[in-house]
């Protein structure tokens, strides 16, 4: 196209090459009389038609090479058609050999891993044991009562009587316990089916069955005051630190072995909403107005941007995703800009959660939850809550958790999409909802009670009570659940206090 002819308005001539590079709308170069409008210029009949012509000519001469260049693959396809399977064909014989020779070495050292975790469980569940009855000995050597004069007033003799009941109870309390623990079965092979070539789903791995654990044994570890106001969310650093946001518009990051805060970050002109810890080194966070970028050790935030935000997702694969009012976004953080926005609910977006394939799932003031495939489509809505959803849990591959502000539990299949069952419904709404396991699930609720259920059966397990908690309080999100890998329960407060809870097994 170069070299072809172009005609201006003012009768002068030109290449295209020189033509196309003019800037719209500037000034003719050659007469300087007139403006130059480049797209109207290349419609003049004369110049389409050049064009045109030109274009023909080389497709002609494409058209030209292309048969050629046909002659020569009538000659022998055979070879032209091998020359690229034969190549595919190779790789595949090489492929092969390889994954069985790594998959035959992956599933020895995986065995042994196990067989060698077995002992380990073994040796610590005798050694707990023999601690025991080390300990049952010694309180039947320290423990010993004189015997009861029978010329004793009545009350020294009642007193006597119950605290022998009393040491008698402790060590039949005690012996029970040991025997529990030494009978409980706390390690099983969890074996799925073999879907793809990742070794341990191929196998199975050991884990500690918590099943077996009673949440009943859950007992208050230790509280402090973090807040003058609610605590709207919290996010573990570790498995010694937490970050909190609040209602009185700061950020504190915290040494949960000391009780002592570490960094208290720049006051904002806004209530913290939200929390996302990005790496070993940033978080974001956000509010009414915007989304910030922090380091953990800087007093003010790197970047602010966005706008009205509710919710955030880091995504394993490393999205970062924010909700606001009916859309959802994936940002460019280097960019600060939005890369794609999810639409399709209707009223603000309280809750995000991700699949263990990487759907993003989301939960909204429409009352339903939404799941979304990687272009931002919504590829299936679940319908079943009678109000607003606060909060989501995915359980495993294919079972879902949602609580509301209709005050119930919902489990969900996601992949037909169809509600599984509902739990009893609660006195008050629902806020958060974490688990120990595939078949317990915690759930805390508008009165700061937490309870435990049992997802086969729908039973509450245990109910542990706040009875400090505000009675009349309203806050959308003033109670958060964390469970760290010790199975700790870490939770904030609408008055600003964080309480842990620890299982006595």
């Amino acid at each position: 196209m170069d070299d072809v002819k172009i005609i201006l308005p003012c009768g002068f001539s030109t290449l295209y090459k020189v033509f196309i590079e003019k800037s719209p709308d500037e000034d003719c170069f050659v007469c300087g009389l007139h403006k130059l409008n480049i797209q109207e210029c290349l419609k003049m009949p004369f110049n389409e038609l050049n064009l045109k012509q030109k274009e023909l000519d080389i497709e002609i001469n494409q058209l030209i090479n292309s048969k050629f260049k046909l002659e020569e693959f009538k000659l022998d396809p055979d070879y032209y058609i091998s020359l690229n399977l034969d190549k595919v064909k190779n790789e595949l014989s090489l492929r092969r050999e390889q994954l069985k020779l790594s998959i035959t070495c992956q599933i020895d050292h995986y065995y042994d891993d196990l067989m060698n975790q077995v002992n380990e469980f073994y040796k610590e569940k005798k050694n707990t044991f023999q601690k025991d009855i080390i300990s049952i000995d010694k309180f039947e050597k320290n423990s010993e009562i004189d015997q009861m004069n029978d010329d004793s007033p009545l009350n020294v003799k009642i007193d006597y009587l119950e605290k022998a009941i009393g040491q008698i109870k402790y060590k039949a309390d005690f012996i029970d316990k040991t025997i529990r623990k030494l009978r409980n079965h706390t390690v099983e092979l969890n074996l799925s089916s073999i879907k793809n070539l990742n070794i341990r789903e191929f196998f199975g791995e050991l884990t500690q069955n918590r099943n077996k654990e009673d949440p009943k044994d859950y007992k208050l570890y230790n509280e402090f005051k973090a807040h003058q106001d609610c605590i709207n969310d919290l996010k573990l650093i570790g498995n010694d630190k937490i970050l909190t946001a609040s209602n009185d518009k700061q950020i504190k990051l915290w040494n949960l072995r000391t009780n002592s805060c570490i960094m208290t970050f720049k006051r904002q002109d806004q209530s913290i909403k939200r929390l996302c810890v990005l790496d070993n080194e940033t978080f974001a966070s956000c509010d009414s107005v915007s989304i910030k970028i922090w380091n953990l050790n800087l007093y003010e935030p790197k970047k602010c941007f966005g706008s009205r935000t509710t919710c955030l997702k880091l995504m394993k694969n490393g999205d970062f995703i924010s909700s606001g009012f009916y859309s959802i976004f994936k940002w460019d953080l280097d960019q600060e800009s939005v890369r794609k926005e999810y639409k399709g609910h209707y009223g603000d977006i309280y809750c995000l959660e991700e699949s263990l394939d990487g759907k993003l799932i989301s939960g909204s003031y429409d009352k339903t939850i939404r799941i979304w495939d990687e272009n931002g489509l919504c590829i299936n809505i679940l319908k079943g809550h009678t109000h607003y959803v606060l909060s989501l849990k995915v359980l495993d591959s294919a079972t879902l958790a949602s609580c509301s502000y209709d005050k119930v539990i919902k489990i969900w299949n996601l992949n037909s999409g169809q509600e599984i069952k509902t739990l009893d419904q609660n006195p008050t709404f629902l806020l958060d909802l974490n688990a120990i396991n595939n078949n317990i699930l915690i759930s805390g609720s508008q009165n700061g009670s937490i309870k435990f259920w049992n997802l086969e059966t729908g039973a509450c397990l245990n109910e542990i009570k706040n009875e400090n908690n505000k009675k009349n309080s309203n806050f959308l999100f003033g109670l958060t659940i964390v469970s760290n890998k010790d199975k700790d329960l870490i939770c904030g407060f609408d008055d600003g206090s964080i309480k842990i809870w620890k299982n006595d097994n």
